[in-house]
């Protein structure tokens, strides 16, 4: 049998893999703090093109915020696991939570707030129907909007 050593693991739930390198640690060999983002966008790409395959054609969704919780340490070969749940799917923007592993020791939990962008244009624009959806059915739950909540 063949290691996969960088890829998916799971689909439903999505959980992908990642073995750590060297080249993501400081002199001490401690993983960077910053490469902890790296890890998290990494893994939503892999989820918004695989997992969410068809629902991401055309949308163009950056992360607008992310509030992180460094809970261990990471080493050179570490392999490390990471669980996206889709959380809450509001008018243009949805949030996912990401959990980072290393067996079994916690390494990061993240909320990632992405908003969903016009293609020639800076602006919000409301998460496509499709997108919707596919964020529903995978457990998101819908948010209303607030009172003087606009969509731009």
């Amino acid at each position: 049998m063949i290691e996969t050593i960088d890829g998916i693991v799971s689909l439903a739930p999505f959980i992908a893999q990642r073995r750590v390198g060297f080249q993501d640690c400081d002199p001490a060999g401690v993983v960077f703090a910053g490469n902890f983002y790296d890890f998290a966008l990494w893994t939503y790409d892999l989820y918004r093109h695989r997992a969410l395959n068809g629902a991401f054609a055309g949308v163009t969704a950056p992360m607008k915020a992310a509030s992180f919780v460094h809970r261990s340490p990471l080493w050179p070969d570490d392999m490390v696991r990471f669980q996206v749940t889709p959380l809450r799917v509001g008018q243009t923007t949805f949030t996912l939570a990401l959990a980072g592993t290393c067996g079994d020791r916690a390494v990061f939990d993240v909320e990632m707030n992405l908003v969903c962008k016009e293609e020639a244009a800076w602006r919000a624009r409301p998460v496509p129907p499709v997108l919707r959806a596919a964020l529903i059915r995978a457990g998101a739950v819908e948010k209303q909007p607030e009172p003087n909540e606009e969509v731009r």
